[in-house]
């Protein structure tokens, strides 16, 4: 599964909706080790672009990044390469376990819209 797809605001939620519904205990424990490994990336992702803007954003004379509100200064150049790293970062590829759909238990219970379900299919085995 690409990064991108795991810091991706919408299929979080998805997975956090998935996790309050009723599953078997199998689908649960299994639930419960991929949602931790997918707030640790998003955590690793968050501190590593925090770091790049950081490193990228324009430095007052005591070298302390200028900040425009709450955001860090950048210039054009300086945008342009944090796009550069960003993309070159969220195309990598994240091992993440997969969910076999008939370890979920009684699918008439489970109520998913159909977005929640094209955003987490890379979660299921078929």
């Amino acid at each position: 599964m690409k990064l991108a797809q795991i810091v991706n605001r919408n299929f979080l939620e998805a997975v956090e909706r998935l996790r309050s519904q009723k599953v078997s205990m199998k689908a649960a424990f299994t639930l419960a080790k991929v949602s931790k490994k997918i707030r640790q990336e998003v955590s690793d992702f968050e501190e590593a672009r925090k770091s790049a803007l950081e490193r990228l954003c324009d430095k007052d004379e005591h070298g302390l990044p200028i900040m425009e509100g709450a955001n860090f200064k950048l210039s054009n150049e300086a945008l342009m390469k944090l796009a550069e790293e960003l993309s070159d970062l969220t195309t990598m590829e994240v091992e993440i376990d997969k969910l076999k759909l008939s370890d979920l238990g009684d699918m008439s219970e489970i109520k998913m819209s159909t977005n929640d379900a094209e955003l987490l299919e890379p979660l299921f085995e078929v």
